[in-house]
């Protein structure tokens, strides 16, 4: 629940620091860094669905031109995500794929 609690907070900071910081770029080595790093618990869904959390807000500011240029990074991300369950992953799954579509015709 505090964990939870946390990263909505940190999510609509980012939200609020991407409005002001237009144009400005989320290093993706960061993600990767977390993603990769070893797993103190079974279940990846809370890393997992912040990251998605993260991505959704950054595609939303971002211009096409980022999708592109970070398409792979993106893509690994998204692998981890299609075989689990979690119904918040699928949320964010949904909604990073559906700013990929609308981005890139």
């Amino acid at each position: 629940h505090e964990t939870r609690f946390l990263s909505m907070r940190c999510s609509k900071l980012l939200e609020q620091a991407m409005k002001v910081w237009k144009g400005g770029e989320l290093k993706f080595i960061y993600i990767q860094k977390i993603l990769n790093a070893p797993q103190n618990q079974q279940d990846p869904s809370v890393l997992l669905t912040c990251t998605l959390e993260v991505l959704n807000i950054l595609l939303t500011y971002q211009p096409k031109e980022f999708i592109v240029k970070h398409i792979d990074e993106i893509k690994t991300i998204l692998s981890k995500c299609y075989h689990l369950p979690n119904l918040s992953i699928r949320k964010g799954l949904c909604g990073v794929v559906s700013k990929i579509v609308k981005a890139l015709p």
